[in-house]
């Protein structure tokens, strides 16, 4: 691979990082405005509201590889909370 291919690959993994955050910060908003409850044990499971997000707005394999906010916002937030728990339980199964 030359300098060129290497640079260009560089600048794809940062567009798709930045949309990522984009993403991430979007269900965050859309959470916090939409449920609070599943937001806070959210980050109470993450830590941290960043990776909480990133949780939030990722898909998750458990969940039918569907993201977590989009779940809440179709009224399948039973689903989230299960899942958080689990994960904050450590039962992974």
């Amino acid at each position: 691979m030359d300098n060129i291919d290497l640079q260009k690959l560089v600048e794809k993994i940062d567009a798709i990082d930045k949309e990522r955050d984009a993403v991430s910060l979007d269900a965050l908003r859309a959470l916090k405005q939409v449920d609070h409850e599943v937001w806070a044990l959210a980050v109470d499971v993450f830590d941290k509201e960043q990776q909480a997000a990133g949780w939030c707005s990722d898909n998750i394999p458990v969940l039918g590889n569907r993201m977590p906010f989009r779940l809440v916002t179709e009224g399948k937030r039973d689903e989230v909370i299960d899942c958080l728990y689990r994960i904050q339980h450590g039962f992974f199964a």
